[in-house]
């Protein structure tokens, strides 16, 4: 830059430019920055989740075990939910369980079901049976 006063590149529009270029750098530099610590944060505090598949044999009394009453009922937990995944055969059942983990938490709704009387079994997929 040359020696000339501000006054003079402020009177020439050059002064508001360099400024509002600046400004510019700035912003994007600030933008980046947010972005980076947005995209990194959900990894770091996310919490566990439970997710198992479940393999799970019912008495022959119970009357329609795809019923939503039927399956929330199987759960003690409000914060967890069994979702049907169809027949595997005769007599088991494929569900879902879904909710906040740990794993522990998750194991305890799943051994409060296997005390509930209309529940004969429960095989948990990847762990009873060894597949996935």
């Amino acid at each position: 830059m040359s020696s000339r006063p501000v006054a003079a590149y402020a009177a020439t529009g050059l002064y508001e430019v360099i400024v509002m270029t600046s400004q510019v750098y700035v912003n994007a530099a600030l933008f980046a920055a947010f972005v980076v610590a947005a995209a990194s944060t959900p990894a770091q505090s996310a919490e566990p989740v439970c997710d198992m598949r479940l393999a799970v044999q019912l008495t022959p009394d119970v009357p329609d075990p795809r019923a939503a009453s039927f399956l929330s009922s199987l759960v003690g937990d409000p914060g967890y939910q069994l979702i049907w995944r169809g027949k595997r055969d005769d007599a088991m059942t494929e569900l879902e369980l879904t909710g906040p983990g740990p794993d522990y938490r998750c194991q305890a709704v799943v051994d409060a079901m296997r005390k509930d009387s209309r529940v004969q079994s429960i095989l948990i997929h990847g762990k009873d049976e060894g597949t996935d």
